[in-house]
Protein backbone atom coordinates (compact mmCIF):
# COMPACT_ATOMS: atom_id res chain seq x y z
CA UNK A 1 0.00 0.00 0.00
CA UNK A 2 2.23 2.94 -1.43
CA UNK A 3 -1.01 5.43 -1.44
CA UNK A 4 -3.28 6.47 1.18
CA UNK A 5 -6.00 3.69 1.80
CA UNK A 6 -9.11 3.65 3.19
CA UNK A 7 -9.74 1.26 5.62
CA UNK A 8 -12.74 0.17 8.61
CA UNK A 9 -11.94 0.19 12.07
CA UNK A 10 -14.19 -0.69 14.42
CA UNK A 11 -16.70 0.61 11.74
CA UNK A 12 -15.02 3.84 11.35
CA UNK A 13 -13.42 5.14 8.36
CA UNK A 14 -9.84 5.14 8.13
CA UNK A 15 -7.16 6.78 6.04
CA UNK A 16 -3.64 4.93 5.91
CA UNK A 17 -0.63 4.83 4.06
CA UNK A 18 1.39 2.17 4.72
CA UNK A 19 5.29 1.72 2.53
CA UNK A 20 8.29 -0.42 3.49
CA UNK A 21 8.99 -3.98 3.62
CA UNK A 22 5.89 -5.62 6.44
CA UNK A 23 9.08 -7.65 8.02
CA UNK A 24 11.08 -4.18 8.57
CA UNK A 25 10.75 -2.64 12.16
CA UNK A 26 7.34 -0.40 12.20
CA UNK A 27 8.06 3.35 12.43
CA UNK A 28 4.63 5.52 12.91
CA UNK A 29 4.29 8.95 12.23
CA UNK A 30 1.20 11.14 13.68
CA UNK A 31 0.34 14.57 12.40
CA UNK A 32 -0.53 17.94 13.84
CA UNK A 33 -3.43 19.22 14.66
CA UNK A 34 -5.10 19.97 11.91
CA UNK A 35 -2.81 18.22 9.63
CA UNK A 36 -3.29 15.26 7.52
CA UNK A 37 -0.83 12.27 6.82
CA UNK A 38 0.12 14.62 3.61
CA UNK A 39 2.85 16.69 5.60
CA UNK A 40 5.04 13.65 6.02
CA UNK A 41 5.34 13.36 2.38
CA UNK A 42 8.16 14.52 1.55
CA UNK A 43 10.11 11.50 4.14
CA UNK A 44 8.19 8.64 3.26
CA UNK A 45 10.71 7.31 0.17
CA UNK A 46 14.13 8.05 2.96
CA UNK A 47 11.77 6.60 5.99
CA UNK A 48 10.24 3.86 3.86
CA UNK A 49 13.55 2.03 3.62
CA UNK A 50 14.63 0.04 6.33
CA UNK A 51 10.83 0.37 8.13
CA UNK A 52 7.60 -0.89 7.50
CA UNK A 53 5.98 2.88 7.62
CA UNK A 54 2.77 3.65 8.89
CA UNK A 55 0.87 6.71 8.55
CA UNK A 56 -2.59 7.74 9.34
CA UNK A 57 -5.26 10.42 9.21
CA UNK A 58 -5.79 10.73 13.29
CA UNK A 59 -9.91 10.29 14.10
CA UNK A 60 -11.57 13.06 12.62
CA UNK A 61 -8.95 15.15 11.08
CA UNK A 62 -7.61 14.70 7.09
CA UNK A 63 -10.62 12.16 5.73
CA UNK A 64 -10.49 9.69 8.54
CA UNK A 65 -13.69 9.88 10.45
CA UNK A 66 -14.40 11.21 14.15
CA UNK A 67 -14.91 8.45 17.38
CA UNK A 68 -18.16 9.21 18.50
CA UNK A 69 -16.67 10.54 22.02
CA UNK A 70 -15.74 13.82 22.47
CA UNK A 71 -11.62 14.57 21.04
CA UNK A 72 -9.44 13.94 23.46
CA UNK A 73 -5.92 12.94 23.59
CA UNK A 74 -6.96 9.26 25.15
CA UNK A 75 -9.65 9.21 22.37
CA UNK A 76 -7.32 9.96 19.57
CA UNK A 77 -4.56 7.75 21.18
CA UNK A 78 -6.85 4.54 21.26
CA UNK A 79 -8.03 5.41 17.45
CA UNK A 80 -4.29 4.92 16.85
CA UNK A 81 -4.51 1.52 18.41
CA UNK A 82 -7.21 0.37 16.84
CA UNK A 83 -5.74 1.38 13.61
CA UNK A 84 -2.82 -0.29 14.25
CA UNK A 85 -4.79 -3.44 15.62
CA UNK A 86 -6.75 -3.37 12.24
CA UNK A 87 -3.52 -3.55 10.35
CA UNK A 88 -2.30 -6.44 11.98
CA UNK A 89 0.95 -4.34 13.94
CA UNK A 90 1.48 -5.44 16.99
CA UNK A 91 4.88 -5.23 17.20
CA UNK A 92 6.13 -2.31 19.10
CA UNK A 93 6.98 0.79 17.20
CA UNK A 94 9.17 3.90 17.01
CA UNK A 95 6.67 6.69 17.03
CA UNK A 96 7.40 9.87 15.18
CA UNK A 97 5.07 12.29 16.18
CA UNK A 98 4.77 16.40 15.13
CA UNK A 99 3.04 19.17 17.70
CA UNK A 100 -0.26 17.21 18.29
CA UNK A 101 1.07 14.05 17.14
CA UNK A 102 3.73 14.26 19.66
CA UNK A 103 1.04 14.52 22.37
CA UNK A 104 -1.17 11.93 21.04
CA UNK A 105 2.53 9.52 20.90
CA UNK A 106 3.10 10.11 24.31
CA UNK A 107 -0.28 9.06 25.42
CA UNK A 108 -0.36 6.38 23.19
CA UNK A 109 2.95 5.78 25.34
CA UNK A 110 0.61 5.67 28.56
CA UNK A 111 -2.01 3.76 27.14
CA UNK A 112 0.23 0.98 25.98
CA UNK A 113 3.69 0.90 27.04
CA UNK A 114 4.52 -2.19 25.71
CA UNK A 115 3.61 -1.04 21.97
CA UNK A 116 6.01 1.53 21.78
CA UNK A 117 9.58 0.65 21.12
CA UNK A 118 11.18 4.90 20.71
CA UNK A 119 9.80 8.20 20.49
CA UNK A 120 10.74 11.13 18.54
CA UNK A 121 8.99 14.11 19.48
CA UNK A 122 8.99 16.97 16.96
CA UNK A 123 7.80 20.55 18.29
CA UNK A 124 6.12 18.54 21.07
CA UNK A 125 2.57 20.08 21.88
CA UNK A 126 2.41 20.53 25.65
CA UNK A 127 6.26 21.15 25.56
CA UNK A 128 6.46 24.73 26.84
CA UNK A 129 3.52 26.93 27.74
CA UNK A 130 3.31 28.46 23.70
CA UNK A 131 0.43 27.99 21.47
CA UNK A 132 0.83 29.47 17.87
CA UNK A 133 -1.55 32.59 17.99
CA UNK A 134 -4.21 31.34 15.34
CA UNK A 135 -4.76 27.89 17.78
CA UNK A 136 -5.17 30.52 20.55
CA UNK A 137 -8.15 32.24 18.26
CA UNK A 138 -9.77 28.73 17.84
CA UNK A 139 -9.65 28.31 21.70
CA UNK A 140 -12.35 31.31 22.23
CA UNK A 141 -15.26 30.61 22.24
CA UNK A 142 -17.29 33.17 19.78
CA UNK A 143 -14.48 33.69 17.46
CA UNK A 144 -13.19 29.91 17.12
CA UNK A 145 -16.52 29.02 15.28
CA UNK A 146 -16.90 32.12 13.30
CA UNK A 147 -13.32 31.32 11.85
CA UNK A 148 -13.94 27.47 10.76
CA UNK A 149 -17.46 28.48 9.59
CA UNK A 150 -16.31 28.12 6.40
CA UNK A 151 -12.56 27.77 4.71
CA UNK A 152 -12.18 29.97 1.58
CA UNK A 153 -9.52 29.27 -0.74
CA UNK A 154 -7.51 32.42 0.65
CA UNK A 155 -7.63 31.35 4.37
CA UNK A 156 -6.34 27.81 3.08
CA UNK A 157 -3.61 29.46 1.78
CA UNK A 158 -2.64 31.29 4.53
CA UNK A 159 -3.17 28.47 6.62
CA UNK A 160 -0.65 26.50 4.40
CA UNK A 161 1.96 28.95 4.49
CA UNK A 162 1.61 29.36 8.54
CA UNK A 163 2.33 25.88 8.57
CA UNK A 164 5.82 26.24 7.16
CA UNK A 165 9.34 28.19 7.26
CA UNK A 166 9.37 28.52 3.86
CA UNK A 167 5.83 29.65 2.71
CA UNK A 168 7.04 28.38 -1.12
CA UNK A 169 5.99 25.00 0.19
CA UNK A 170 2.14 25.97 0.78
CA UNK A 171 2.22 25.44 -3.43
CA UNK A 172 -1.43 24.62 -5.02
CA UNK A 173 -1.51 20.84 -4.31
CA UNK A 174 -1.30 21.13 -0.24
CA UNK A 175 -3.82 24.22 -0.87
CA UNK A 176 -6.38 22.14 -3.01
CA UNK A 177 -5.44 19.31 -0.14
CA UNK A 178 -6.50 21.62 2.28
CA UNK A 179 -9.74 22.93 1.09
CA UNK A 180 -10.77 18.90 -0.18
CA UNK A 181 -10.32 18.26 4.05
CA UNK A 182 -12.28 21.36 4.57
CA UNK A 183 -15.43 19.99 2.99
CA UNK A 184 -14.91 16.77 4.98
CA UNK A 185 -18.14 16.51 7.92
CA UNK A 186 -15.82 16.03 11.31
CA UNK A 187 -12.44 18.52 10.78
CA UNK A 188 -13.83 22.18 11.76
CA UNK A 189 -15.94 20.42 14.82
CA UNK A 190 -12.71 17.87 16.02
CA UNK A 191 -10.45 20.77 15.11
CA UNK A 192 -12.79 23.04 17.87
CA UNK A 193 -12.82 20.19 20.18
CA UNK A 194 -8.93 19.90 20.51
CA UNK A 195 -7.81 23.13 20.73
CA UNK A 196 -10.06 23.65 23.78
CA UNK A 197 -9.14 20.37 25.54
CA UNK A 198 -5.91 21.52 25.49
CA UNK A 199 -5.57 25.42 25.30
CA UNK A 200 -7.00 28.51 25.88
CA UNK A 201 -6.47 31.67 24.14
CA UNK A 202 -3.75 32.74 26.97
CA UNK A 203 -1.61 29.14 25.92
CA UNK A 204 -1.37 25.47 26.94
CA UNK A 205 -3.78 24.33 29.48
CA UNK A 206 -1.31 23.42 32.30
CA UNK A 207 -3.05 20.29 33.90
CA UNK A 208 -3.12 17.91 30.96
CA UNK A 209 0.43 18.93 30.28
CA UNK A 210 1.81 18.00 33.84
CA UNK A 211 -0.32 14.72 34.15
CA UNK A 212 0.85 13.67 30.56
CA UNK A 213 4.44 14.27 31.61
CA UNK A 214 4.46 12.87 34.97
CA UNK A 215 2.64 9.76 33.59
CA UNK A 216 5.15 9.64 31.04
CA UNK A 217 7.99 9.92 33.31
CA UNK A 218 6.53 6.44 34.86
CA UNK A 219 7.31 4.39 31.46
CA UNK A 220 10.68 5.55 30.01
CA UNK A 221 11.59 4.29 26.52
CA UNK A 222 14.86 3.40 25.10
CA UNK A 223 16.71 7.00 23.50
Amino acid sequence: MSTPALISVNGRRTRVRIEGDPADPPLLLLHGIGRSLEDWAPQYPRLAQGHRLIALDLPGFGFSARSPEPTTLEVLARGVIETLDALGEQRPLHVLGNSLGSAVAQQLLVLDPERVAGLVLVNSAGFGSEVALPLRLLAAPVLGRLVTRRTTRAGARMAERLSFADPGLATTVRIDHALAVARQPDPRAVLLEAVRELATPRGTKPRWRAELTAAVAKDPVPP
